[in-house]
């Protein structure tokens, strides 16, 4: 199941825990473990707190922070009882199909910089709250803790398609998993390529895909 974060911290923030809203969730995993069901949690399935909304949401860097806040309350609340955790569920869906097309939560319709923006701080807010639970849980507890992303298959329709396909399988889902399972992290080398490309053409700059610094880089490698 899926926790609300707004049921548990109704600003979004730290400083105020919602007590009705933490048993409630208390209650369902010890029902769960009275009936022999192991509970397997996720920490965002794409309802965020209106007040972090209001002041970015996904796109404000903050927001890497917030989520970890988040995470270490409901790890002290529940990581006794549950072992196996999501972060975020499909971020490939709200960061660039919701953002792109407007028409689900947030209901920001900006293509060209959000979903990259969001995509950014997704990978980092996901890596802060694996950081925490390996560091400050799991000694105590053990457990599992990975990102659920939607992939999809992409088959090129020739084999002269084959090199566009492998970049429409970066694109959707390398950019959410590169940072993570590769030995070298970061974005996958060939969308940063492509990114820059098409953001000078389109009169930016510099790449619309935002860049990691290095340290950000090895914060990221390694959490699943």
């Amino acid at each position: 199941f899926s926790i609300n974060w707004a049921r548990v911290l109704p600003t979004g923030l730290d400083n105020k825990i919602n007590k009705a809203g933490a048993k409630y969730y208390s209650d369902l995993i010890d029902a769960l473990l009275a009936e022999g069901i192991e509970p397997m949690v996720t920490l965002y399935h794409w309802e965020l707190p209106v007040t972090i909304q209001n002041l970015g949401g996904w796109t404000n860097p903050h927001i890497v922070d917030w989520f970890g806040d988040y995470a270490r309350v409901i790890f002290t609340l529940y990581a006794d009882r549950v072992k196996t955790w999501l972060t975020i569920n499909e971020p490939n869906v709200f960061c660039d199909i919701f953002y792109i097309s407007g028409d689900s939560a947030p209901g920001v319709k900006e293509p060209e910089l959000a979903p990259y923006l969001c995509n950014k701080h997704v990978m980092l807010a996901h890596a802060k709250a694996y950081r925490i639970f390996d560091q400050e849980f799991r000694p105590r507890y053990t457990g599992k803790i990975s990102l659920a992303s939607n992939v999809l298959g992409i088959e090129p329709a020739s084999p002269k398609d084959a090199e566009l396909a492998e970049l429409g399988r970066e694109h959707q889902a390398g950019r959410y998993s590169h940072p993570i399972f590769s030995k070298k992290g970061g974005w996958p080398p060939s969308i940063e390529k492509l990114m820059l490309q098409v953001s000078l053409k389109q009169g930016y700059k510099e790449s619309r895909l935002p860049a990691f610094t290095e340290q950000e880089i090895e914060f990221m490698k390694g959490t699943y």
